[in-house]
């Protein structure tokens, strides 16, 4: 439950804070809850405001509004489409571990080059 709370209040500040706030916000939470016990209270709990097809809806037309051209925006759905269905996770309680397993598993299976891997790892640091 502790991970859930730290995802949680990372990603409201994803938009705020640079990766290296981030981090240090990151390890400040650990810290200060280190040895704290959460418990949920399932009535309680925070429900997701977004699907992931609608996050991803919104993903897309960031970009197209950045100036992405039609087949780079292509690119971005489809292949976020196939992680976001081989992972089966919602977007806000995703790790950089399922990542890191996905991208691995990724490789794998279409025998990728490690430099190809890299280009969509830098995406998900």
């Amino acid at each position: 439950m502790k991970k859930q709370i730290i995802m949680r209040i990372e990603q409201e500040m994803l938009g705020i804070l640079d990766n290296a706030q981030l981090e240090r916000l990151h390890y400040v939470l650990e810290h200060c809850m280190w040895n704290v016990e959460i418990t949920a209270d399932e009535d309680l709990m925070f429900q997701n405001e977004y699907t992931n097809e609608e996050l991803l809806s919104k993903f897309l037309a960031a970009k197209k509004v950045e100036g992405c051209s039609e087949k780079t925006i292509k690119y971005y759905k489809t292949t976020l489409k196939k992680m976001l269905e081989k992972l089966a996770v919602h977007v806000t309680h995703m790790t950089t571990d399922h990542l890191r397993e996905y991208l691995s598993e990724y490789q794998r299976m279409n025998q990728c080059s490690k430099v190809n891997i890299g280009a969509v790892k830098k995406w998900s640091d």
